[in-house]
């Protein structure tokens, strides 16, 4: 059996895929040979942008999924002072 790819994904790309149908955000979102991580970080930003954007949430549902959601403990403060 193949591996996937396994991709980290900016909240960004998933943004840009719900805007959009045709380019590589959507390519990469919908492709099931990529196994698609985003943080939960990512995911608090996205449903943001998805309510004042007012794009659709249940294609956002849909991505979900097939995304895999990490929890990173780390405070975001700290996280911008030591890659920022």
């Amino acid at each position: 059996m193949k591996r996937k790819i396994v991709i980290f994904l900016d909240s960004d790309v998933i943004i840009s895929s719900l805007i959009s149908e045709k380019g590589a955000a959507f390519s990469l979102v919908h492709n099931q040979q990529v196994a698609k991580y985003i943080s939960n970080y990512s995911f608090k930003e996205i449903s943001i942008v998805i309510k004042r954007l007012k794009l659709n949430l249940k294609n956002f549902k849909s991505i979900l999924t097939n995304l895999k959601i990490v929890t990173v403990n780390d405070k975001l403060k700290d996280i911008k002072e030591s890659y920022g």
